[in-house]
């Protein structure tokens, strides 16, 4: 099988900012990059309550904020609402991003692929005996989601939702929205290239009706707070 070469760089990176990774934690990893979300999401509101209950104990971190994935997905780490994102916009975004990955099998075992001749490369310094007995049950779990290592929470403190980067890319412009929210009507400054993409994705966060004029977007603030979103039941 021919792997990646950006599949390939991503676990290398991935492996150097956290060289005391298990298998698990790859696992996760790969997961995330081929499926997204490993959640299912009941109602925003338990999804707003999560994040905010898990903000209040997380370790804050200053950067790097969004971790890439291999594939449509990033991790956020929750000191993201440090910069104004709400906790219920970021929650709004999560459930947004939860969908069915079709193909996300066929990615996921392309991406395991890379992770296994990494380590036989010795790239990734883990014992390839001890990875494919790993493999091995969770390919018969049904490669069900997993849990970070207790090495790797212990160590690193994950604390992040994964979203889709079609959001990612748009969160400095929904923190400043934020923190607008209290006004009428929000002026945002857009690129052409982003215009047709960011009016949706507000559309779809903040249930807002949003006015084009050339280069800038006029957000109109919905006084719906529970407007339906992309919940996966």
């Amino acid at each position: 099988m021919n792997v990646n070469k950006q599949t390939r760089e991503l676990l290398i990176s991935h492996y150097e900012k956290y060289p005391d990774l298990e298998a698990q934690d790859l696992f996760k990893f790969v997961f995330h990059s081929a499926f997204g979300c490993d959640h299912i999401v009941s109602s925003l509101e338990n999804a707003v309550s999560y994040i905010e209950e898990e903000y209040k104990s997380v370790l804050k971190k200053e950067s790097p904020l969004i971790e890439e994935l291999d594939g449509d997905y990033v991790r956020v780490h929750l000191s993201y609402l440090n910069t104004g994102l709400t906790a219920r916009s970021l929650g709004k975004i999560f459930c947004l991003s939860a969908k069915i990955e079709k193909d996300g099998m066929n990615k996921l075992s392309e991406k395991l692929e890379a992770v296994r001749s990494l380590i036989v490369e010795g790239i990734i310094r883990l014992d390839i005996n001890e990875f494919d007995e790993a493999l091995d049950e969770w390919r018969k779990l049904g490669f069900t989601a997993v849990r970070h290592s207790e090495t790797f929470r212990a160590k690193y403190s994950p604390a992040y939702r994964v979203i889709s980067k079609k959001y990612a890319r748009h969160l400095p412009i929904l923190a400043q929205i934020d923190k607008d929210l209290g006004k009428r009507a929000i002026k945002v400054l857009v690129t052409n290239d982003e215009r047709e993409e960011l009016s949706d994705v507000i559309k779809s966060v903040y249930g807002a009706a949003v006015l084009t004029a050339d280069n800038v977007l006029y957000v109109i603030p919905s006084e719906n707070k529970n407007e339906p979103t992309g919940i996966v039941n």
